[in-house]
C-alpha cells in the first residue's frame, strides 16, 4: 500500500491509505463503465470485506475511518443495490478530493514512468 503525502497531511495517514484504495476502485469502475449513479462512479464493500483487504485494520476501525472522512466531506456514501434489503455501503470521493487524487496520483504515475 502507498499513499500521497498531500492527502495524508490533509486527512491523516490511515485515511490517505483508504482514500488511495477508493480512488483505485473508482478509476477501475470508470474505465469499465460500471457503478455509475447520480453523476459519479462508486465502489462498494462491507467493512468486513475491507478488513480482508486491510488485515491490519478491524472492520470497526474501517467504519471509523469512513465516518471521519464522510464528516469531513471527503467521501460520499450511498445505497445503490437493486435489492433494497442489501445495506452494503457504496463509496465515492468528493469532487474536490477526486481532483486532488487525479493530480497527485497522475504526477506519481508520470514520475514512475520517467524512473524506469
Amino acid at each position: 500500500m502507498y499513499f500521497n503525502n498531500i492527502i495524508a497531511i490533509m486527512y491523516g495517514v490511515e485515511e490517505a491509505v483508504f482514500i488511495q484504495n477508493l480512488y483505485y476502485w473508482l478509476k477501475k469502475n470508470k474505465s469499465n463503465k460500471i457503478n455509475y449513479h447520480d453523476g459519479r462512479y462508486w465502489t462498494y464493500n462491507t467493512a468486513e470485506s475491507w478488513a480482508e483487504l486491510f488485515p491490519f485494520w478491524s472492520s470497526r476501525k474501517i467504519q471509523r475511518l469512513a465516518d471521519k472522512l464522510r464528516k469531513k466531506n471527503a467521501i460520499l456514501t450511498g445505497h445503490y443495490h437493486k435489492d433494497t434489503r442489501n445495506r452494503t455501503l457504496w463509496y465515492s470521493l468528493s469532487d474536490e478530493l477526486f481532483a486532488i487524487c487525479e493530480m497527485a496520483y497522475g504526477i506519481q504515475a508520470e514520475e514512475n514512468e520517467t524512473e524506469c
